[in-house]
């Protein structure tokens, strides 16, 4: 299948300060809000030196946090990107906060 092709293909990293410009133009470009406070909550999909994918788990208080800003470009879309991109954020938070997985809410938007 060649969508499982692709998505093994993806890198994931911590985003840093060199990605704060790329972030914020496709989150305000998908009507989110470009405010980003810590660039190494998001995780980063790339394939070569391209970012193709990116989202966040971000602490909204009193131990609740939310799955955000996930983004995956148009021409990447529909090729399982996204879900991988849910993953690694959930393992992250999961290792980060010793396992506890309660309290962690998701955000839509309605387009």
């Amino acid at each position: 299948d060649s969508n499982s092709k692709l998505v093994d293909r993806v890198h994931w990293r911590e985003g840093s300060a060199m990605d704060l410009p790329w972030l914020a133009s496709k989150l305000l470009a998908e009507k989110m809000n470009p405010v980003i406070t810590d660039p190494s909550r998001f995780m980063l999909g790339t394939i070569g030196s391209e970012r193709v994918a990116c989202g966040q788990i971000r602490s909204i208080g009193d131990g609740y946090f939310e799955l955000a800003s996930l983004y995956v470009e148009p021409s990447y879309r529909r090729k399982d990107i996204g879900s991988k991109a849910v993953h690694k954020l959930l393992e992250r938070h999961v290792r980060e906060t010793y396992g506890i997985e309660d309290g962690l809410f998701l955000l839509t938007l309605n387009k």
